[in-house]
Formats: structure tokens, C-alpha cells, sequence
């Protein structure tokens, strides 16, 4: 096995002691981390909330609104040439919504999903709330701590993490099977685990991207490539993976669908119904007078129904509580270092870390158009650069010196770097993807020989065949040749995997992350439009090889398709776990390296 440049036996404190500080260094900063998001966002998440649920309350009534009543409980309103249509409900509607209501509110302590019933009798499920999203996210963060002990004291070389997922996953699992573990009113166990976990797993998801900018920031300290051909031949191996993997991956299913006979419709049927689907979606609907069913909808020249705005990711508040705490703790940071202050390095990690944070909430407030190839991931990363260049010309350092403390490969409370604390929360990251896949089992189940062949396919095949294009192109010539190799292999894999599957293989973890960040671009701008080209329209196919070879950016492409979505969330998931599953056994592991590297 190769040596791993990343490895922990090179730190500059004893594994004994960053071991016997780890469990509590990363739980204080993620509970830090956390309470900073609630605090801040707490109001005007839950103002957005309210502006979803109720759009008509949240706009402010303009003086020229006029509003009619055609007598059967429809009241029509128009306001600058745009007419809305409101049906209150009859008494007795009101009366079975009353006590529904009243139901909900009786239940809600025992259960994360609260349902709120609106005037017009729609129904709409409120999010959990933050509170409760930052409970729910600890227990994975107490998995994580726990079993990354256990691992570390039984000197078990499977990734903790990935045991943890497996582990949540295979135990809902049987909860909710086993007749005995059902509660009085005939839910699993294994459903009820799911909901209170579901709350945290959505909080963590949601800040899951800004965990991998620290791998992409330690790019300039991984090894040299070599010459400029070998960054050249890198770039190849992204893009003739990513169409191997999706050729590969697209088909193998496409042919095991049609062989059961589960394709039915024809190719030219199906791409009009999906391109049918997609301009349903992306257009708004407007009722015309013919389409009037009231005599009092015939008087309105025009009824558009438009959608609130969809918020931005983050709020104002949050963005301006993290800017303000940047600027603050800049200031304290830099004439602490000045000053030679003893502490300096915890209060540098804090300004650092806030910086990291800011400036992928600033990122991810761009309009979709941007952060389609602008992603925030990479704007976090830029930024960073930029603050580690300034703190290094305020405190009289270099922009390498401050990045080398910045990811210092220690979890030490007064040595620890803000990239390895951000970098320590991929754990319960890992194990919250046993929830993705729990919400998923009832598809996994209906099409279980299709999806286990192509997260097969798109993991067996990956892994081996990047293994042998590297070594035939020669990549990283004589000197850097096998580091470099090992670090393509995980290129189709989700981030928190991928760094996990090149330190089993002794790859860099910085080129390891960043090459996955640029496949995932490069499948969200091509990867459905390649598969139109190719002519595949059957949905199965379509999310399950996008899943398989764009991972989690790829599959954001095509979340307007939503029968082929729920295939490539899945699958990008499963292709993760085993091809992480794949590289921890020895034997896999090193056949991989003798393919890619030979007898170097």
C-alpha cells in the first residue's frame, strides 16, 4: 500500500493526543457552527416559511385592487391587470379543518412534521424547525464521535463514517420490518427513527457543500502534477470518464429494461411527453375567458396564476450576521497575530472559519443561472484564497504559511486549522446519507435488479476502467505517476467518498475533491443533453447513468425530470457507498493500485 501524503502519522501532534481531543474539539465547534445558523437565520427562515405557505399575505394590497364575489364562495381579486381566485370553504369545511388543526397542534410535540391547513383548504407541511433541525444533527454527530472511537481503539481499517451509514441504513431497515417493533398506531420503528433523524439530515445537507472547500483550498499544498501535459491529462481523464461512465452505465440498464420488457413506450412518444413535462414546468400558467367555468370569470380579460418567488438559500440576516461576525473577528484575528498573542492561532481558525462559511452563503444567494457554473463551492474557495492572502500581507506572513495553518492536519484545540474542523463535520455528513437512501426504499425495492446494476456498473466500472486508462496515457510521467493516479480513480464518487476512497489508495485528497467538483460541473452542463443526443428517454436510464457519472451536481441538472430524479439521487448515493466499500478491502484496493501504477 502507498504511503498517503495526508496521512495523520505526519501531524505535528501525537496521534495519542489529537485522538484524545478529536471527540471533543469537533462536537464543540459543530455545536458552535450550528447555533451560529439558528441564531442568525432563525426569523427570517421563519418568515420565509410563512411567505411560502401563504403567499396572498405576505404581498401588501395595493390601493387599486379591486375584489368581486360571484356568490358560491369564490371571491376574485385583481390588482394591476393580475387577478387572483380565492375559494373559502363552506362551514362545515371550516368546522373538519378546526378540529384537524387542532389535531396537529395536540401531535406536534411528538412529531417533526407539523401540518397546517390554509383558508382555502389547501395543505401545506411546515419545515421542521430549527431547533429541532440542530437536535436532529446532533445524534449524528454523537454516531460519528462514537464510532470513529471504536474504529480507532479496535484498529479496524473500514471507514467509520461509511460503517455508520450502512449501519443507520441496514437498522431502519429492520425496525421497520420486524412486526414486534411497530408502535401502537401501526408505524415502524424504523419510520419513526426516520423522522426524527430526517430534520438533521436536511440541515446538513444543506451546508454539506461548504464541508468540501477545504479540500479544494489545499490544492497549492498537495504534490506537484509535473508539467503542464499531465494537468492536461488529468482534464481528459474528467471528461472521457464522465462519458464512459454514463455510456456504460446509461445502456447496461437501457438493455436490462428492455430484455424484462419494461420499456413500453416509444422513444419518439416518450422525449414528446418529456419535453411535454419540461415546458409544463418551466411556463406559467394563464387562464384565458374561454377556459371560465363561472359567469364572474367571463368579466376578467386575464387570470395568471403565478408561484411566490422561490427564497434565496440563505437569508438577508444570515448573510449580514456573517459578514459583520467575518469583519469583527478579522479585526481581533489580525492584531492578535500582531501582537504575537497566545491564543492567536483559535482566534485566527474562528476568522477563517467565518470567512469559509460567509462566503459560500454569499455564493449560494446567486440566481440559478449563475451558480449553475459559478458554484458556490468554487466562490467559497476563491474567497478563502483571497482572505489567506490578505491575512498573510496584514500579519507580515505568506499566503502559504497562512494556508498551512489554515489546514494544518490537526484536531488539537489550540493547533487546529478552521479547514480541519470544517473538514472533520464530512463524518455525520457520510452517515446522514443512510436517510437519503431510507427515503428511497420503496424504489430501490420495485426496481431492485436494475438500480444494483447500475450502481455496479457505474462503481465497478469506474474504478477499474480510470484505473487502466491512467496507466495507458502515462499520467504523471515517471515522477509523479502513481500519487496522481490513485487520486483520479474516485472521480465520479461524491465528495465526502471520494476524499475517503484517495486516502485508502494513497492518493491527495485536495486533487482527489477538486476533480470531482469538476466533473459534477461538467456533467451539470452536458450530462442531460448528451443523453438527448444519444436518443435515451427512458427515465430509469436516464437518472440512474447521470447519477452514476455526474454524482450530486450532475443530478441537480435534471431535477425538473421527475420521473428519472428519484434514479439519479439514488444511485449517486449507492455508487458512492460501494465504491468506498470496494477500495477499504485490501485485496480491491490492491489490484487497483497494480492496474494503475504496475510495479512502481
Amino acid at each position: 500500500m502507498l504511503s498517503n501524503p495526508n496521512n495523520s502519522s505526519s501531524r505535528r501532534d501525537s496521534p495519542l493526543v489529537a485522538r484524545t481531543m478529536t471527540t471533543t474539539t469537533v462536537l464543540r465547534v459543530a455545536v458552535i457552527v450550528l447555533v451560529v445558523v439558528v441564531v442568525s437565520s432563525s426569523s427570517a427562515s421563519l418568515h420565509s416559511v410563512e411567505a411560502i405557505r401563504n403567499p396572498r399575505k405576505s404581498r401588501t394590497p395595493s390601493s387599486s385592487a379591486v375584489t368581486t364575489n360571484d356568490g358560491s364562495g369564490r371571491s376574485i381579486t385583481c390588482t394591476d391587470g393580475i387577478c387572483t381566485i380565492t375559494t373559502s370553504p363552506s362551514p362545515p369545511t371550516q368546522q373538519k379543518q378546526k378540529k384537524k388543526k387542532n389535531d396537529a397542534e395536540s401531535s406536534s410535540s411528538s412529531s417533526f412534521n407539523v401540518t397546517i391547513r390554509g383558508g382555502g383548504g389547501a395543505t401545506a407541511t411546515a419545515t421542521p424547525t430549527q431547533l429541532c433541525q440542530l437536535q436532529s444533527a446532533m445524534y449524528f454527530l454523537i454516531m460519528d464521535l462514537v464510532l470513529r472511537k471504536v474504529f480507532y481503539i479496535t484498529q479496524i481499517p473500514f471507514p467509520s463514517q461509511l460503517a455508520g451509514c450502512i449501519l443507520l441504513f441496514v437498522t431502519m431497515v429492520l425496525l421497520e420490518w420486524l412486526p414486534f417493533a411497530h408502535t401502537t398506531t401501526g408505524t415502524g420503528a424504523g419510520e419513526a427513527l426516520f423522522r426524527v433523524l430526517s430534520p438533521g439530515a436536511t440541515l446538513i445537507t444543506k451546508w454539506l457543500p461548504v464541508f468540501f472547500v477545504p479540500g479544494l483550498a489545499g490544492v497549492p499544498l498537495a504534490p506537484s502534477m509535473g508539467a503542464p501535459i499531465e494537468v492536461a491529462k488529468v482534464l481528459g481523464v474528467v471528461v472521457l470518464g464522465f462519458f464512459f461512465t454514463l455510456f456504460t452505465t446509461t445502456y447496461t440498464v437501457l438493455g436490462l429494461r428492455k430484455f424484462q420488457g419494461a420499456i413500453v413506450t416509444s422513444n419518439a412518444d416518450t422525449a414528446a411527453a418529456a419535453v411535454a413535462t419540461t415546458a409544463e414546468d418551466e411556463t406559467a400558467t394563464t387562464l384565458t375567458p374561454s377556459a371560465a367555468t363561472t359567469p364572474a370569470t367571463a368579466d376578467v380579460a386575464a387570470v395568471a396564476v403565478t408561484e411566490p418567488t422561490k427564497p434565496k438559500a440563505f437569508s438577508d440576516a444570515m448573510l449580514s450576521f456573517l459578514v459583520k461576525g467575518t469583519i469583527v473577528s478579522a479585526a481581533i484575528s489580525i492584531g492578535a497575530t500582531r501582537a504575537d498573542y497566545t491564543y492567536r492561532t483559535p482566534v485566527q481558525t474562528i476568522f477563517l472559519g467565518l470567512t469559509t462559511i460567509t462566503a459560500f452563503v454569499w455564493g449560494a444567494r446567486f440566481p440559478p443561472a449563475i451558480t449553475k457554473f459559478l458554484h458556490p463551492i468554487l466562490t467559497s474557495t476563491g474567497l478563502t484564497f483571497v482572505a489567506l492572502y490578505l491575512t498573510g500581507r496584514a500579519t507580515g506572513s505568506t499566503f502559504l504559511a497562512v494556508l498551512k495553518e489554515y489546514k494544518c492536519g490537526s484536531l488539537h484545540p489550540l493547533t487546529a486549522g478552521a479547514g480541519d474542523l470544517i473538514l472533520s463535520l464530512l463524518g455525520p455528513a457520510v452517515i446522514s446519507f443512510s436517510i437519503a437512501m431510507y427515503s428511497r426504499k420503496g424504489l430501490l425495492a420495485t426496481n431492485l435488479p436494475t438500480v444494483l446494476t447500475g450502481m455496479v456498473v457505474g462503481s465497478v466500472g469506474s474504478l477499474f476502467g480510470t484505473a487502466a486508462f491512467v496507466r495507458a496515457i502515462g499520467l504523471g510521467g515517471a515522477t509523479h505517476s502513481c500519487f496522481l493516479r490513485m487520486s483520479t480513480i474516485p472521480r465520479n464518487v461524491t465528495t465526502a467518498l471520494a476524499m475517503v476512497i484517495a486516502k485508502l489508495l494513497g492518493g491527495d485528497i485536495s486533487i482527489a475533491a477538486s476533480l470531482v467538483v469538476l466533473t459534477g460541473m461538467f456533467a451539470a452542463m452536458i450530462g442531460g443533453k448528451t443523453l438527448d443526443a444519444w436518443g435515451v428517454t427512458d427515465p430509469v436510464a436516464r437518472g440512474l447513468g447521470i447519477g452514476a457519472a455526474g454524482q450530486s451536481l450532475g443530478s441537480a441538472s435534471i431535477s425538473h425530470e421527475k420521473d428519472a430524479f428519484p434514479f439519479a439521487a439514488l444511485n449517486l448515493v449507492l455508487v458512492a457507498v460501494f465504491a468506498t466499500i470496494l477500495a477499504s478491502i485490501p485485496a480491491v484496493s490492491n489490484l487497483l493500485i497494480q492496474i494503475a501504477c504496475g510495479n512502481q
